[in-house]
């Protein structure tokens, strides 16, 4: 990173496994701009990318993270099978802020669609209306509520903070 000119808002920063040691991440700890784009064209790519993020976390370093992938020679249901697996996994434990993928087959839609698919499966970004129905009753008409702040001081409720519950109406 000292060899590069830096913006003084905002820097994306393109890296990969490899990069990562101890100096590197000291960098990342003290530079607030940076903003780590990390791609991977391996095979197991969701496991290569966990272990990054989990040698941030043990660094305790919070810097943003857009996770990428490539994917190469594969129709589209294998394409959005992959993509779902691989980004989803990440997305649902919460590690990335955002992500890209780069597919060089296939219809623009399908890309979109997928990538707004995953968004919503993972409850990143709701795009689309689900109905959820009552698991006793079967009934669709359901209000769905978030809970009052003050309803989550126990610590051992503090995992529910951003569930909804539904309520028949």
């Amino acid at each position: 990173m000292s060899e590069l000119e830096l913006s003084k808002e905002l820097n994306i920063i393109q890296v990969c496994l490899n990069d990562f040691n101890d100096a590197f991440i000291s960098k990342l700890k003290a530079d607030t701009t940076v903003v780590l784009m990390i791609k991977t064209k391996n095979k197991h790519g969701m496991a290569e990318q966990r272990r990054l993020f989990m040698k941030l976390m043990n660094a305790n370093c919070d810097t943003p993270v857009i996770i990428g992938r490539d994917y190469e020679n594969l129709s589209e249901e294998e394409f959005q099978l992959q993509a779902s697996t691989d980004l989803g996994a990440l997305l649902l434990d919460g590690l990335g802020m955002a992500y890209f993928k780069s597919y060089k087959f296939g219809n623009e839609q399908m890309k979109m669609q997928t990538a707004f698919g995953i968004l919503q499966a993972t409850r990143t970004r709701i795009s689309k209306t689900e109905y959820i129905s009552c698991p006793s009753c079967g009934r669709t008409l359901l209000i769905y509520k978030k809970p009052p702040q003050n309803s989550f001081k126990n610590k051992s409720f503090k995992r529910f903070e951003n569930w909804y519950y539904g309520l028949h109406s």
